[in-house]
């Protein structure tokens, strides 16, 4: 996550993949491919697989979201491979996990426009409201 008061990264470790934990590497010669859920923290095995067995490599998602970019990377025989792979997302997902998706997209919709209805319908603040949020903050420096 970025930081754009102060300029910096934050990062999370994720867990290493199960499938993976013995190579000495976090991209190896393989023609698989695994995603991770930040949701559920989990690694999955995707049923596509690369044209090729490539290591060293990275991949990158498009601007809009719909394609996934596998760039470059080494063979068996550590040969620079200059290869440009372009998956479309949606095959890196099952259906019901794409199903999941919407339904949590959807959900979020509304919440936002819940959240959107109750600021139009009360756009200011109740006294008692002030005089509470002002006691928690006086609580919270202490």
């Amino acid at each position: 996550k970025y930081d754009e008061q102060n300029k910096s990264f934050h990062y999370r470790k994720l867990p290493i993949c199960p499938d993976l934990k013995d190579f000495a590497f976090y991209s190896f010669v393989t023609k698989h491919v695994y995603k991770y859920s930040m949701k559920d923290k989990t690694w999955n095995q995707c049923k596509i697989t690369l044209p090729m067995e490539i290591y060293a490599s990275f991949a990158v998602l498009s601007n809009d979201d719909v394609n996934v970019h596998v760039i470059g990377g080494l063979n068996a025989k550590n040969n620079m491979q200059k290869m440009h792979v372009s998956v479309n997302a949606e095959e890196l997902f099952e259906k019901s996990e794409l199903l999941k998706m919407i339904k949590m997209y959807r959900r979020m919709m509304e919440l936002k426009n819940e959240i959107t209805k109750m600021k139009l319908e009360r756009p200011y603040i109740i006294p008692i409201e002030k005089q509470r949020m002002n006691e928690d903050e006086k609580e919270n420096k202490e």
